[in-house]
């Protein structure tokens, strides 16, 4: 049902929702893209929609609420959409303009949407976060993940946020090792324990007691593996 408001002179009809089908007359208001607009040509009509001046003109200014960026969706100045855990608002009408092109959108509220352990062939958005090897990373772009992590790592895709460590066992070569990373070398019980200081593609030959291998390690525990040390190998490695 339509709704009356009288302003003294002015005499306007709320007619909710701009219709595309519905015929609308003089000083008829509407809502459209969260915006609020009036009917200013005396000429009624149909299919006229809220942004053409010839025959309307905006009252108020709003925000209209779409949900999950789509798409399929055309968006009006100042619709609202969820991508990539922010919040981002319309500046201008689109279709298929995805979040944060920024001759299309603003950020309203900056945000992250956790997506567990990183996988090859995903889609990540920007500020995703993944965990890999034990540390946290957050997206700086969108991309689709390569088949290592190292390679998007070195190809400036994530910044790591979080340094962890990851037991990574006994040391290998031609492997892909990042900064935390434990690894042991030796045969049991004379095992030589190390830690990684810099993301890297392990050499194919030498390991991280030789170079040049060793510039991308630091030696924790060397020596043989005797009851005398072996209280203090293990309260060392506790939780790994």
């Amino acid at each position: 049902m339509s709704t009356i408001i009288d302003l003294g002179k002015l005499r306007f009809q709320f007619r909710d929702a701009y219709v595309n089908t519905t015929q609308y007359e003089y000083n008829d208001v509407v809502i459209y893209g969260g915006d609020v607009f009036v009917y200013i040509n005396v000429t009624s009509g149909t299919g006229n929609i809220p942004t053409n001046t010839t025959y309307w003109s905006k009252m108020v200014s709003g925000l209209n609420s779409t949900g999950a960026w789509s798409s399929a969706t055309t968006y009006q100045n100042n619709d609202l959409v969820t991508h990539g855990g922010s919040l981002y608002r319309a500046t201008a009408p689109s279709t298929n303009e995805e979040p944060p092109n920024t001759s299309y959108w603003a950020v309203v509220a900056g945000g992250l949407t956790f997506r567990g352990d990183w996988a090859t062939a995903t889609v990540y958005l920007k500020d995703d976060h993944v965990v890999h090897q034990g540390s946290a990373y957050r997206a700086l772009s969108k991309h689709t993940s390569a088949g290592t992590f190292l390679a998007d790592l070195s190809g400036g895709k994530w910044e790591r946020y979080a340094q962890g460590t990851q037991n990574r066992s006994v040391y290998a070569t031609s492997t892909d090792y990042f900064k935390g990373d434990l690894v042991q070398t030796g045969t049991a019980p004379n095992l030589d324990h190390f830690i990684c200081t810099a993301d890297h593609t392990s050499d194919a030959s030498a390991d991280p007691g030789t170079s040049p291998e060793s510039a991308n390690w630091t030696r924790l525990i060397a020596g043989t593996y005797t009851s005398s040390n072996q209280d203090r190998q293990y309260a060392f490695f506790v939780g790994y």
